[in-house]
Parts: structure tokens; C-alpha cells; sequence
């Protein structure tokens, strides 16, 4: 790991973000947790983990739940009078056992398995007797947004490459992922802190057919019919996307199909070409860019729950949003309202309804949101 020295001038306060070789590199400790008779105490040599930009990245939500339980309760009768001592405990098992041995024969095979058993056992012991100390209350995911990631083709890319490539990747999704936590809602890959129930939405981007098993179909559109709400981001020019889709909706006995408009050009392409968007004989379009620009989205009843896709998202990516720490623009904070705002619809709050959706699309066209095909 490489230090980078503070840069008051800079908006987030970092330098110049590129390994200079006259910075410090190596390893060093960014957390440590120690308990003091009836208290305990936890220090960070580094806040950028929690940092807005990567606050739910990987695991750090889990470890922030945990730090936070952690600190919130008292240290037991175990952590205070037994765990202190059970190294020394093991450290004298184990010289008892070697003086055993050489006292009453010498160090057979026999004898050694039996002594790495009891230590190994001993050890896991301490670690089930240890993580008891320390149990987490269940909690609930009705709040939570997952985003599938065995199902998707997206990414959460690190804040340290700067390239052109980089800075507006197509499949890059961080803002869009972050944006959801300033929604109140709470965003994580998948499920790390095993969270109990359904959550709010379940998200897609960029689908691989190609990864997807008929039985993954199946238990997905199983989740759908008890109540599961599930947001696909696709590109209908895509094969790859448009072949899950096709899937998707075939093996839950939905009827679809995809309309082409022509037109001479639009906010994202130059020149005569086709949009797409998606067409099912139940549910319906809940917004389209019409000849203005190929995004649409539509929403699929199903059972309990419903479908919502996405055409045209990579308006969602880098490429519409830049990188999730960006100055703020005009027509930035108008994709984050048309995310806003179907978002929330999509996730059932009812605060905003078509009509908003529609509306918001239309501030962002107007303000000349463009970005570029996928490759």
C-alpha cells in the first residue's frame, strides 16, 4: 500500500493520486480494537474507507455493522478473565505434551497427529466460545438493494486509475451504485451481511446469458413471483443482454417483443439508425427517449412481484455520470433525479409516479445528456 500525502487544495484532499516513487510503500495497520477492563477502544490510521465513494464497496458495510456492535457492548467475564490467558493456556498444552513424550517415548507419528488434533481442536473451541462474545442481532433487508453480481457484468472499478479509458467506462456503475445510498436506501454486492428477508429491490446490470444456468432462470423468476422486485439494466443492441432478456421473460411465459423507430440522429448517435425498446403484452412502457435518445423503460408484472428494465443504461455509467466523486454539473444531478426518480418507483414507495420519470428524462435530454455505444 502507497501513502498519499494530504492535498488541502485538492476537493477530496488527496495529492495527485499516481505512484510517485518518493512516497511510502508497504504495510501498515488501519484498524485495531482493544478492550480495557470494561471498555473498549477502536482506532483508524486511515477514514477513506468510509468515504462516501466506497462506503459500500466489497465488505466495508459489514465491517462498520460490526465495529459499531463491537464498541456498543461491554467486554464479558470470557474476554476479560479467560481470553487473555488462552494463548498461554495452548502454549502450555502443547509444552506439556512434548515433556510427556520425551519423558515416556519418543515423538512418534502416532503421538504427533494426536497432539495436532487436540490443538486444532482447542482452537476451534476458542474461536466458536469467542465469536459467541461477539453475535450479531438479525437484521433485516428491507432497506437493502442487491446487486446481483453472478448475473451481471458491471463494475466498482478503484479510485486510483485515472486513465481516459478509465474516467468514462461504460461499465463502470459507481456513481449509480453510490447514488442509491443518498436515497436512503442501502446498496451492497450481493448479500454480505447475510441480511435476513427480501430487500427492496434486487438489481441487474448487464446481464451474461452466457453465465446464467436454467435453473439460475428458474429461482429468479421464483423470487419474482413471491414478491421480488428486480431492476435489469441492458442495452437492447447488446446480444448478450438482449439474449437474457429474451430468456428472462420466455421461461415466465411473457409475451414480448421489440419495436424499432428509425431516426436521422440523437443525443447519443449521429446519422440515420434505429432505437429500440421493449414491448410485452402485459404491464407497459413507463417512459422513452423516443427519436431523441434509445432509452426506455418498462415494468412486467410477475406473480407478486414485477420486472423493470432498462434500455439504453449506460447513461447510468461513467460515461453519463463521470467518476462518483466529480464536480457537479447541470445535467449530472439531472440523471441523478431521473435515477431518483426510478429508483423509487421502482422500489414501491409511490413517491414518484410515470409522469415524474417521464419529466425527469426530458430535463436530462434538454440539458444535452450524451454518451457514447458500448463496445
Amino acid at each position: 500500500m502507497g501513502v498519499e500525502p494530504v492535498e488541502y487544495s485538492h476537493v477530496n484532499f488527496f495529492g495527485n493520486m499516481k505512484a510517485d516513487p518518493w512516497e511510502k510503500w508497504g504495510c501498515f495497520n488501519q484498524m485495531a480494537a482493544v478492550s480495557v477492563d470494561f471498555g473498549r477502544l477502536v482506532a483508524f490510521s486511515d477514514s477513506t474507507i468510509f468515504s462516501n465513494f466506497c462506503m459500500f464497496f466489497d465488505a466495508k458495510p459489514a465491517l462498520a455493522v460490526r465495529t459499531v456492535f463491537f464498541l456498543s457492548h461491554r467486554p464479558g467475564v470470557f474476554e476479560r478473565r479467560i481470553q487473555p490467558w488462552m494463548g498461554r493456556i495452548a502454549l502450555v498444552i502443547i509444552s506439556l505434551s512434548l515433556l510427556f513424550c520425551v519423558l515416556f517415548g519418543s515423538l512418534t507419528a502416532l503421538r504427533t497427529a494426536i497432539m495436532g488434533i487436540c490443538l486444532v481442536g482447542l482452537l476451534v473451541v476458542v474461536k466458536h466460545v469467542s465469536a459467541a462474545q461477539f453475535r450479531l442481532p438479525p437484521r433485516t433487508a428491507k432497506d437493502a438493494v442487491f446487486f446481483e453480481s453472478a448475473l451481471s457484468s458491471f463494475k466498482l472499478p478503484a479510485m486510483l486509475d485515472w486513465s481516459p479509458a478509465a474516467l468514462k467506462d461504460p461499465h463502470a456503475f459507481d456513481s449509480f451504485f453510490i447514488n442509491m445510498s443518498r436515497m436512503g436506501l442501502e446498496p451492497y454486492v450481493d448479500n454480505p451481511l447475510d441480511l435476513q428477508g427480501s430487500p427492496r429491490l434486487r438489481c441487474i446490470i448487464y446481464p451474461n446469458s452466457e453465465a446464467v444456468s436454467s435453473a439460475e432462470y428458474a429461482a429468479l423468476i421464483d423470487k419474482i413471483r413471491k414478491g421480488h422486485r428486480l431492476l435489469i439494466l441492458v442495452e437492447w443492441g447488446h446480444s448478450g443482454h438482449l439474449a437474457f432478456c429474451k430468456a428472462l421473460l420466455s421461461l415466465a411465459g411473457i409475451a414480448h417483443s421489440w419495436s424499432e423507430q428509425q431516426t436521422k440522429s440523437c443525443a447519443m448517435n449521429a446519422g440515420k439508425h434505429v432505437h429500440r425498446h421493449l414491448v410485452v403484452n402485459k404491464g407497459g412502457g413507463l417512459c422513452s427517449g423516443g427519436d431523441r435518445h434509445e432509452f426506455d423503460a418498462s415494468v412486467v408484472p410477475l406473480g407478486k412481484g414485477k420486472i423493470y428494465f432498462l434500455g439504453g443504461a449506460r447513461m447510468f455509467s461513467r460515461e453519463g455520470f463521470g467518476q462518483v466523486y466529480s464536480s457537479d454539473k447541470p445535467e449530472t444531478r439531472a440523471l441523478a433525479n431521473l435515477q431518483y426518480a426510478l429508483v423509487d418507483y421502482a422500489a414501491g414507495t409511490n413517491v414518484c409516479m410515470p409522469q415524474d420519470i417521464s419529466d425527469a428524462l426530458n430535463r436530462y435530454l434538454d440539458l444535452g445528456g450524451r454518451v457514447k455505444p458500448v463496445r
